[in-house]
């Protein structure tokens, strides 16, 4: 598990370790709290030196979210439904692009409202 975000609750991060295949931990804004080791190997290490990662620039290099740049987002139509929603995007690894499944499900408050999401 790394955090990206150094205001991220570790024990939160560390879920992200149960999962069997590749996590990120987003908040609703689209920046990525925290990865799991499998993401990492997938596609790569996320810089947050210089500014926050988000992640529509991790995995697509675009300035703006997804749904603002042709492509379905996720993390908007989750966001929207309130449950978990699914694409099909191309992703940039350090492979060259990939055909990824991308799966966003909203991590909700105790008010019922959506406060992070894993993909």
């Amino acid at each position: 598990m790394e955090l990206i975000a150094t205001d991220t609750d570790p024990a939160l991060a560390r879920m992200l370790d149960s999962y069997d295949h590749p996590a990120i931990l987003v908040t609703p804004d689209y920046r990525i709290l925290a990865s799991n080791d499998l993401y990492r190997e997938a596609f790569g290490m996320i810089d947050a030196s210089a500014s926050p990662a988000l992640c529509y620039q991790v995995s697509h290099r675009f300035d703006r979210p997804c749904d603002q740049a042709g492509e379905e987002c996720p993390l908007a139509a989750a966001a929207s439904s309130g449950s978990r929603e699914r694409v099909l995007h191309i992703h940039q690894t350090p492979r060259g692009e990939e055909h990824v499944d991308v799966e966003m499900l909203p991590i909700l408050d105790e008010a019922g409202k959506v406060r992070f999401f894993v993909e």
